[in-house]
């Protein structure tokens, strides 16, 4: 086989494997762990979400105990849009129930990246990229 034939091939392999790839998790700026400030009836607190590549969301934080808000997001990078709600939350009452308004509700943001680390939101919400999440699903 020439090199001409020898990088043909690998080129058209390259390609097969980055179309057969999801898009989003290529493309998905958002995923990893982020801290967020979070409102509670004690103050504000740090809170940190969690961005997979399947579109889950988890936020967590500290109210006394470790909470955990389980739920779904959707981004449009055409039109830098965030989109999420939260089903599910576990503690820190024991066990999990229905998320509580207003994160219940669908929210829907416009974003921008000021770099790789920061985004911000239309409704003033500030996201910085973090290592980890200290509160972990359980």
């Amino acid at each position: 086989m020439s090199v001409k034939a020898i990088t043909t091939a690998a080129i058209l392999f390259a390609a097969t494997v980055t179309q057969s790839m999801p898009v989003n998790a290529q493309q998905n700026p958002f995923i990893g762990t982020w801290s967020i400030p979070v409102a509670t009836p004690q103050g504000l607190n740090e809170g940190f979400l969690d961005f997979n590549g399947d579109g889950s969301l988890h936020l967590s934080g500290m109210q006394g105990q470790v909470f955990h808000l389980y739920g779904r997001y959707q981004f449009d990078p055409g039109k830098q849009i965030l989109s999420y709600s939260f089903q599910t939350q576990c503690g820190p009452v024991p066990g999990c129930n229905a998320a509580p308004p207003p994160y219940n509700q669908p929210i829907v943001v416009n974003y921008q990246f000021l770099n790789a680390s920061v985004a911000t939101f239309s409704d003033g919400g500030r996201i910085v990229r973090q290592p980890k999440n200290p509160y972990p699903p359980p």
